[in-house]
């Protein structure tokens, strides 16, 4: 990637941990990040990535 990215879960910022090419899928990047430590377990949390100027769709995932 270019840009860092910048993660958000719940309107809180996580811990980019690593962003870069997926091992072993060509054209797939991932992004691992550290949740706030806050979030509650079992709840619906909307999440976001932004890279420069381009922000993500948010996408509803469970926090376990």
């Amino acid at each position: 990637p270019v840009a860092q990215a910048v993660v958000s879960a719940a309107g809180k910022p996580c811990e980019v941990l690593y962003a870069g090419r997926a091992p072993g899928f060509i054209g797939l990047d991932q992004i691992n990040c550290r949740l706030a430590p806050d979030l509650q377990a079992n709840n619906s949390t909307a999440m976001v990535v932004r890279s420069g100027t381009r922000t993500s769709n948010t996408v509803t995932l469970p926090v376990r």
